[in-house]
């Protein structure tokens, strides 16, 4: 069994630490579940990083290159490291400011927890009923995270810049208040529990990048390959594919007809 220390605590496990961050967060928002959407992912995620208090919800302020002068809460600010962590659980364009403005200074890592594997409960909005939960067929994966960081292509290789991708086997409750005939399709989240991280994975470099390119595809291959590889579609695959364009570990090198050709770039000889 492995031990993790985390600003001087001492922990037996991943799971004993994470189990540790649920239940400060629980304390924090006794009101309970479905007030507030996505929040105990977050308020865990910030204890499981950062178990002490007096790093959360640091206000910031600075001056930009122009002379004006910004203010925004980090997330967790770790002072002596000059580390700030940004947990966006969706909408990376909300975090384009806060970036621009801390990346100058400070080191950032934006976390973003993805449902691994999933147990969903129905929720009946008039009654408060909940079903008996169930284990979801889709399985989250790190490249998950790509089409979020596709919203900020200005910043998204900045030396100061890391995005860390979390995988979180969750417990999750949605009302049945949509709009198929069963009310689950177009349903909303009422609220996430996280049960257990299953893997934490870091994309920095173009090296990080091109893991996420699955091998079982050949070269070249077509934009709809990498995207079924992917199990990604629509907007977020296309996403997903521009992303790893700008990280300079695929080429687009023609078409046929309306399918595009890409193939993996050799970053290695081509830092030399």
């Amino acid at each position: 069994m492995k031990k993790c220390y985390t600003n001087s605590m001492i922990y037996q496990s991943d799971e004993e630490r994470l189990a540790l961050a649920i239940e400060r967060a629980r304390k924090r928002m006794p009101e309970g579940i479905g007030t507030q959407s996505e929040r105990l992912v977050h308020a865990a995620l910030k204890y499981y990083f950062a178990p002490d208090e007096t790093s959360h919800e640091v206000r910031i302020r600075g001056k930009r290159a122009d002379g004006s002068t910004y203010s925004h809460v980090a997330d967790i600010f770790q002072k002596e490291r000059g580390h700030i962590y940004e947990i966006q659980t969706r909408g990376f364009e909300r975090l384009r400011q806060k970036l621009e403005d801390f990346l100058g200074e400070y080191k950032v890592t934006v976390v973003y927890p993805i449902p691994h594997i999933r147990y969903i409960s129905w929720v009946d909005p008039e009654t408060g009923e909940s079903s008996e939960k169930h284990k979801s067929p889709k399985t989250g994966r790190t490249s998950d995270i790509l089409p979020e960081i596709y919203a900020l292509p200005d910043v998204m290789l900045h030396e100061n810049l890391e995005f860390l991708a979390v995988l979180i086997d969750m417990e999750e409750y949605r009302y049945l208040d949509g709009w198929s005939r069963d009310k689950k399709r177009g349903s909303n989240r009422m609220e996430r529990l996280p049960l257990k991280i299953e893997k934490e994975e870091i994309l920095k470099t173009p090296e990080d990048y091109l893991a996420l390119v699955p091998d079982s595809l050949p070269d070249p291959f077509f934009r709809a390959e990498l995207m079924k590889a992917l199990r990604l579609s629509g907007r977020k695959g296309n996403g997903a594919v521009k992303v790893l364009e700008r990280a300079g570990v695929i080429e687009h090198i023609g078409q046929i007809e309306r399918k595009f050709i890409y193939v993996r770039k050799d970053i290695v000889n081509a830092r030399l």
